[in-house]
Order: structure tokens, then C-alpha cells, then sequence
């Protein structure tokens, strides 16, 4: 049986949402270090959890919040904008993060080098699930994107998925390629992670495959997903 999308990102949100943003800060924290940052934009918030958990530990003087629409922000800044056309001058930001968005674009390499762009001197802060997680963690379909692109469009519609026909998630190595072209100069280290059973939803089949995947010990074969961090050499 496939697992319900809505299901899926509703209960990643309501049972596990503000344990997977204290995830991914600690998975920040480890890769980078402590460090000062005065200036933080996330692209694509979608629910502030994240966004609020990397402010409140790294506490920048400027916090900018970027969609594609409109949200209630609450009292951080808020810009509606495209992420491959960042209204941003080169350099403005000490961090920029991305956390589960890029899969979401069309033009990725475009994305990528708006990020680096405004970022400048800056540090980069990704994070994509793994294209070829055996469960595909939008659609809950199995094997999704082992199979050919030519049936895809039909099992998205019989699964009641076709919202999902734009999702693309990079491989490694096309990140890897795409980071060398666009950022030649600076240091990017790509990891691969698991997440902790608490922010796995409770009531869908992906808790008993996370449970499989740890007892077999799987996960350092098939990552969830992986971070990416991106700075300059000598930072």
C-alpha cells in the first residue's frame, strides 16, 4: 500500500516537526562548528520551525524569511521571491539555508548560484532527501525514482500524487558536479544522515521501514538524506 503524501507532511509537521528542526540544527552545529553570524536568510520557510530553531541558537542581528508566497510571518522579515532570482546584493547574508526545498525547483543550478551569490563569504547550509531511498518520502512510493521516467506520470496519477510530478531530487553526484562548477573556491562536504525514530511519523509505514533500516543497519547504505555545507577555504 502507498502512503498518502498529505499524510506523510502533515505528520512529519504535527509529530516530529520541532525535532527534525532540532535535528538538522545539530547536524549544522556538528558540520560547521560554533560560529557568529549576523546576517541569516532561509529559503523556501514554509512553517518557521526551522527557521526559528537556527535563530534562536545562532541569535543574528537580521533574520530574513523567503517564499515563492506569501505566509503569516509572524515578527521575522518576510520577502516573497523566486529562489533562482534573489532580490539580494552579492554578499548580504553570513548564512543561508535551503532545507528541503531545492527538490522543489526547476531550475536548481540557477537556485545554487543565486545562493552562493548572496551568501558570499558566507557559509551555505543545505539539506535534500536521498533520491534513491527506497521510500520515496513525498509520494510513499517505493522505489520511485529507480524506476523509468516514462511511467511515473501514470503512478503519480493512480496514487493520487500528480502535485508531486515536479519534485527532482538531486543525487550526490549531481550536487558534487554542480558545486564544482559553481563554487570551485570553496570547501563543500556532503553527509549523509538518518533521522531519529521521534521525528519519523508514528502511524505510517515509513516508522516500520526506519525501524528495519536501523536494526539491519542500512541506513550508512541508504541515507534518508544527506546536508550540505558549503564555505569558503579558509573559513
Amino acid at each position: 500500500m502507498f502512503i498518502k503524501t498529505s499524510t506523510i507532511h502533515r505528520q512529519f509537521e504535527s509529530e516530529g516537526g520541532n525535532e527534525r528542526a532540532d535535528f538538522l540544527w545539530r547536524l549544522y552545529l556538528k558540520l560547521h562548528g560554533p560560529s557568529n553570524v549576523s546576517s541569516y536568510l532561509d529559503i523556501g520557510t514554509w512553517n518557521f520551525k526551522n527557521i526559528r530553531t537556527f535563530e534562536q541558537n545562532l541569535k543574528p542581528t537580521t533574520t530574513v524569511a523567503l517564499d515563492i508566497e506569501p505566509k503569516d510571518r509572524g515578527k521575522t522579515t518576510f520577502v516573497v521571491a523566486d529562489a533562482t532570482y534573489l532580490p539580494f546584493r552579492r554578499d548580504s547574508f553570513s548564512l543561508v539555508t535551503m532545507l528541503s526545498v531545492i527538490e522543489h525547483l526547476a531550475d536548481q543550478t540557477g537556485c545554487l548560484a543565486e545562493v552562493l551569490r548572496v551568501a558570499g563569504k558566507g557559509c551555505v547550509f543545505l539539506q535534500i532527501p536521498n533520491r534513491y531511498f527506497p521510500i520515496e518520502l513525498h509520494t510513499g512510493i517505493p522505489f520511485y525514482f529507480y524506476l523509468p521516467r516514462v511511467v511515473r506520470p501514470a503512478l503519480l496519477t493512480r496514487t493520487r500524487n500528480e502535485w508531486a510530478a515536479h519534485v527532482n531530487i538531486p543525487s550526490v553526484r549531481r550536487m558534487k558536479r554542480q558545486l564544482s562548477l559553481l563554487a570551485p573556491n570553496r570547501k563543500s562536504s556532503i553527509c549523509g544522515f538518518y533521522y531519529p525514530e521521534n521525528v519519523v511519523p508514528k502511524t505510517t509505514t515509513v516508522r516500520i521501514f526506519h525501524r528495519i533500516f536501523k536494526w539491519l543497519h542500512l541506513f550508512s547504505i541508504f541515507p534518508m538524506g544527506y546536508t550540505v555545507l558549503v564555505r569558503r577555504q579558509n573559513n
